[in-house]
Formats: C-alpha cells, sequence, structure tokens
C-alpha cells in the first residue's frame, strides 16, 4: 500500500466520502472543497486545515507500524 492510498483509507473516519484517490493532485480549493462538502459531523465546524493535518498525521503514524513509505 502506498501512502497516498493509506490517506483516502483514512480520511473515510473524518469524512463521509473518503478521499479520492487522486487527492494529492487536486488543486488546494478543490481539495478542501472536498472536504468541507463531506466533513464527518463533528468535524464540519473545524478547520479544513486541521482536519487534513489529522488525517495526515494518523496515515503517518500508521504507515510506520506498517511500513509504509511516507509521500
Amino acid at each position: 500500500m502506498k501512502y497516498s492510498e493509506l490517506v483516502v483509507r483514512v480520511s473515510a473516519h473524518f469524512l463521509t466520502k473518503p478521499l479520492p484517490d487522486n487527492w494529492m493532485e487536486l488543486e488546494e480549493a478543490e481539495l478542501y472543497g472536498f472536504m468541507e462538502d463531506y466533513a464527518w459531523e463533528p468535524f464540519e465546524n473545524k478547520d479544513t486545515d486541521d482536519v487534513l493535518f489529522i488525517i495526515e498525521s494518523l496515515a503517518q503514524d500508521m504507515g510506520k507500524i506498517f511500513n509504509v513509505e511516507a509521500a
């Protein structure tokens, strides 16, 4: 599994729809728009930067456990 795939899997725990597979290729406005549209209720009013930081931090930690190379 690649780091970008791990981020997609982890994002499903914070969004009602996981990030698209090409999330790293999206423009920032498009990525943040997606995240705002599909934010899980407890994260609806959180700053999108903070939610992305949480998703990527968890993916990095899981990547260390499963020996997935960071992006």
